[in-house]
């Protein structure tokens, strides 16, 4: 899975970091990002370093933070969430493979995919910056679960 972050502009932060945890909190893997000069939402991928998937039906700890003094971690911006790998049944697998990309979206919405519907349309988004029917449905989908409207219209780094 692809986690995507907004990012706000943060003159102090030194470091990005993605720190992958198994279910008692030991640490899998840790990925470095670079802070950007601007804001924006950026994408880590949580099997960029083994390469190997997530494990099926189990559960998965990250942390990611931003790192403003190497020497003093308490000052840290830290956001933390849960990940899982499910295996999609017959059906879905059916739908998703019969479906264009802006359907598939829908269909993982319906489902309660959201990574793959957030990185479904990222993907488009990067494909075709300037389609404005594919950046509508970008909105509309945050929108959709309240985000807030910098985050909306921030742009993919």
């Amino acid at each position: 899975p692809s986690l995507l972050f907004y990012i706000p502009q943060i003159p102090e932060a030194k470091s990005l970091e993605l720190i992958e945890q198994d279910n008692n909190f030991n640490k899998l893997h840790t990925i470095a990002l670079s802070p950007n000069k601007q804001s924006g939402i950026d994408r880590a991928n949580l099997t960029s370093q083994t390469g190997k998937p997530l494990a099926l039906n189990k559960e998965y700890s990250w942390v990611f933070s931003v790192v403003c003094d190497d020497n003093s971690r308490d000052t840290d911006w830290a956001l933390r969430g849960k990940v899982r790998r499910i295996q999609p049944d017959e059906n879905l697998n059916l739908d998703l493979e019969t479906a264009a990309p802006q359907e598939q979206v829908g269909i993982y919405v319906e489902n309660n995919l959201w990574e793959n519907a957030l990185r479904t349309v990222a993907d488009l988004r990067r494909q075709n910056p300037n389609d404005a029917e594919i950046k509508q449905y970008w909105q509309e989908l945050l929108k959709s679960v309240d985000f807030q409207e910098q985050v909306i219209q921030a742009p993919l780094l």
